[in-house]
């Protein structure tokens, strides 16, 4: 069986006619945009994205890795069928650093060899039992009987690593239940991933792409998905489940299908990221409840001008709710500091540092722990790196 590299370097280069062999090495090369000028391709199976890599070394037209982590090459021999080989590492890194893909798409690539090399492991539970497992960061977790409804409709994938450790986990929705823009699912669908580390991200995503799992909260762009184009109906039975835990306050904080319409059963999809965002689609008519809370209640649309406060657990009025730049979540503007040098709110933690601005309107400004911003200790005083010229430190 062909691999998937094979085949998608057959599509997109060989079928379309841009491989070619150099007269003077015999080395095989692709057509860019300019016809004039050759590369070989590198291949990312996991994110499905390509590179082109200008290396006078290489002597085979595509790049990539299989399932193991192995470095492949794809060729074709002089009979012109299709071959894949496996490569030595170090002509592998080689094409990954002279790749015109971006930091990212490299940074990618290695953190993906790394973890196809690792020994992980994906079972399944039901989500009732796996909220209440040592998972990864959960909102949630403790809360299991919240999804005691979710159970028969959905479950919860669990990555674990060769020491028995979870190291992420997502429910995955049965493609029975789910539409798409009106139309059915041909796959299940994962909800939100949640992982400890990028390398268990990315393990767990390689998982889930063997089992042709669609990974909705992955998909490219600001909003993976919009308002509602995703449909999660559910049979009368598990109806009557969620209404009685919404009427018990025992309603789970839903990552995706949060917006409930109790009169046709069915829960709309909505990128809650966006929550605070006018723009974005939160409410209409035919929702009676949203499913956004953390402490087992819902609101409705006599709270639609409040949302809730993640870090201080407690609801507070929209107007004042704000995303602090190094905290995933929401909360009140008075837990904040405003920082001039990153334009955006910076939770008042332990991890806020205040920074000397001599000369400016305000003595302080604002930066925190982790922001990569590069600061400078003098006398006691921490400035910004960057701005050391101007107040002649």
């Amino acid at each position: 069986m062909d691999s998937l590299t094979l085949t998608k370097f057959k599509s997109r280069f060989i079928e379309a006619g841009r491989v070619l062999s150099l007269v003077e090495t015999k080395k095989q090369r692709v057509l860019g945009r300019l016809e004039s000028v050759t590369y070989v391709a590198l291949y990312d199976s996991l994110q499905d994205k390509w590179a082109l890599v200008r290396n006078k070394n290489a002597g085979y037209p595509c790049y990539s890795l299989d399932s193991k982590g192995n470095p492949i090459a794809i060729y074709l021999d002089r009979l012109g069928n299709i071959k894949e080989r496996t490569l030595k590492q170090d002509l592998f890194m080689q094409i990954l650093e002279t790749s015109e893909g971006s930091q990212e798409f490299r940074e990618n690539l290695r953190v993906q060899q790394n973890a196809l090399k690792h020994n992980y492991s994906l079972s399944f539970v039901k989500p009732s039992l796996g909220y209440n497992l040592d998972i990864p960061t959960s909102c949630q977790k403790g809360r299991g009987s919240f999804f005691k409804w979710v159970d028969e409709i959905a479950k919860m994938a669990i990555l674990m690593d060769n020491n028995g450790k979870i190291v992420a986990r997502c429910l995955i929705w049965d493609k029975n239940y789910i539409t798409h823009n009106g139309e059915a699912c041909l796959n299940d669908v994962a909800d939100r991933l949640y992982y400890n580390e990028g390398i268990h991200h990315l393990a767990l995503k390689n998982e889930l792409k063997k089992l042709d799992i669609d990974c909705i909260w992955e998909k490219a762009g600001d909003r993976p998905f919009d308002y509602a184009e995703y449909i999660l109906n559910l049979p009368e039975e598990i109806k009557e489940e969620l209404d009685n835990a919404i009427w018990g306050s025992k309603a789970p904080f839903m990552d995706t299908f949060s917006h409930y319409n109790s009169g046709r059963g069915v829960l709309y999809s909505f990128h809650w990221p966006d929550r605070l965002d006018y723009d974005s689609f939160e409410w209409d008519d035919s929702v009676d409840n949203v499913l956004l809370y953390t402490d087992g209640s819902v609101y409705n649309e006599d709270d639609d001008d409040r949302v809730w406060d993640d870090y201080n657990e407690e609801r507070i009025d929209r107007d004042y709710a704000v995303e602090p730049i190094n905290y995933g979540g929401v909360t009140h503007m008075d837990s904040c500091i405003y920082s001039d040098y990153h334009q955006a709110y910076i939770l008042d933690d332990s991890d806020a540092i205040a920074v000397h601005t001599p000369g400016r309107y305000v003595e302080y400004d604002y930066t925190y722990r982790g922001s990569g911003v590069e600061l400078v200790e003098i006398n006691d005083e921490v400035y910004f790196l960057d701005s050391l010229s101007t107040y002649r430190a």
